[in-house]
C-alpha cells in the first residue's frame, strides 16, 4: 500500500530573478496506512524535470541528487507539506533555488498542538509531530530507488520549532520507545536515517523562543512581525505582517 506511484504527478514551472525551473510535483502522499489526519501525515516530493530527460543539473542526476527533507513547522502548530511556490515576506522560496541547483525536495507534514477532534481531544500533542516526521522518513527509505534522489545524502531542515524537529529527526532515529506509535499508524518498514541536519533558530519551548532567535540573528535590528489567528481547521494563517526596527540592537554589545 505504501508504494510510491511515479505516474501520479504534475509538471509546473516557477520563475524568479530572471530564471525559471521546471519540476515534477508528487504532492500530498499519505505516508501511513492508518492516518489520524491525512492532511498532515503526508509528504510532497519535487524533482527537477530535467532529470527525466537524461540531463544533469549542477552535476546531479535522477539518482545522485541530494534530498532536502524540509519541514514547515512553526510554533509547534500543525503543518501541511510546504508548497514550493510559497513566498515568505515577498522573498523567493528557497525551494526554487534548491530545484534550480539540482536538489530533490521531500517536504513532510506533521500534526501539531492545535489539532482537535470533535470530541475535544487534542490529537497533535507530543510526540505526534516527531512520529509523523519519522513516518515520512520511513516511507522515503522504503521506496528507495523508486523515489528520485540519493537517500544517503538526505538533509533534515527546519526553522524555529521546525528547527527543533529537524534536530530530533537527526538524533532520535530508530528508537525503540517510538515503535508503538509508529506501529499504530502502520508506517512503512524503512530506515529513519539522515546524512545531516540544518537547524535555524531551533526552539525547544515557546517561553524561551527569543533566545533561539537571538542566537541566530544577533545584531540584526530589522525584523518581521506576524499576527496569527486560528482558522476553523486549527491552522494558523498569517493575518497581518509588517516590518520593525529595534534601535537597541544597533549598539548592543554581544
Amino acid at each position: 500500500m505504501l508504494q510510491f506511484d511515479s505516474s501520479h504527478y504534475c509538471v509546473r514551472t516557477m520563475e524568479a530573478d530572471g530564471q525559471a525551473v521546471t519540476f515534477r510535483a508528487f504532492e500530498n502522499i499519505v505516508t501511513v496506512e492508518h492516518p489520524v489526519d491525512p492532511r498532515y501525515q503526508a509528504v510532497s516530493i519535487y524533482v527537477p524535470e530535467a532529470f527525466y530527460h537524461g540531463e544533469t543539473v549542477c552535476g546531479y542526476d535522477l539518482h545522485t541528487a541530494p534530498i532536502l527533507f524540509e519541514n514547515n513547522i512553526g510554533g509547534f502548530f500543525p503543518s501541511e507539506p510546504r508548497n514550493p511556490e510559497h513566498e515568505m515576506f515577498g522573498h523567493t522560496s528557497t525551494f526554487f533555488y534548491a530545484l534550480l541547483h539540482g536538489y530533490v525536495i521531500a517536504t513532510p507534514g506533521a500534526r501539531g498542538r492545535t489539532n482537535q477532534a470533535a470530541d475535544g481531544r487534542f490529537y497533535g500533542k507530543a510526540p505526534a509531530a516527531l512520529i509523523d516526521l519519522k513516518a515520512a522518513l520511513r516511507y522515503l527509505w522504503a521506496n528507495e530507488g523508486a523515489i528520485p534522489g540519493d537517500m544517503h545524502h538526505m538533509f533534515s531542515i527546519g526553522t524555529s520549532a521546525g528547527g527543533c524537529f529537524a534536530a530530533l529527526t537527526g538524533t532520535y532515529d530508530n528508537q525503540a520507545d517510538c515503535e508503538p506509535f509508529l506501529a499504530e499508524l502502520g508506517t512503512a518498514q524503512g530506515k529513519e536515517e539522515l546524512f545531516a541536519v540544518c537547524c535555524y533558530c531551533p526552539v525547544a519551548d515557546l517561553e524561551h523562543a527569543d533566545a533561539a532567535y537571538e542566537w541566530q540573528f544577533q545584531g540584526i535590528p530589522d525584523y518581521h512581525r506576524m499576527h496569527m489567528e486560528m482558522d476553523e481547521g486549527g491552522r494558523p494563517p498569517v493575518f497581518r505582517r509588517g516590518w520593525g526596527h529595534d534601535p537597541a540592537a544597533d549598539s548592543a554589545v554581544r
